[in-house]
């Protein structure tokens, strides 16, 4: 399955951050994976939508307003 865009929620380069990277499938379907480095805490943790939770066949590359990293932007917004 082809990963078309991934968010992170925080920069996972700095060990005090925690938060989520979304990345958009190619079958619409959005997966979400907890991140942290903190010392004891659960990393890893996975949570994946059914196919065609966002619709794909409206991604243009050619308008930043409907590519997949603005889907996908939109889709987790209230999460």
């Amino acid at each position: 399955m082809k990963i078309l865009a991934t968010l992170d929620t925080a920069d996972f380069s700095d060990c005090v951050n925690t938060g989520y990277r979304f990345n958009l499938y190619s079958d619409g379907h959005i997966s979400a994976t907890y991140r942290t480095r903190w010392q004891g805490s659960r990393d890893g943790a996975r949570y994946i939508t059914d196919p065609d939770y966002v619709d794909v066949s409206t991604i243009d590359a050619s308008d930043d307003d409907h590519d997949a990293l603005a889907l996908l932007t939109s889709a987790v917004q209230d999460v």
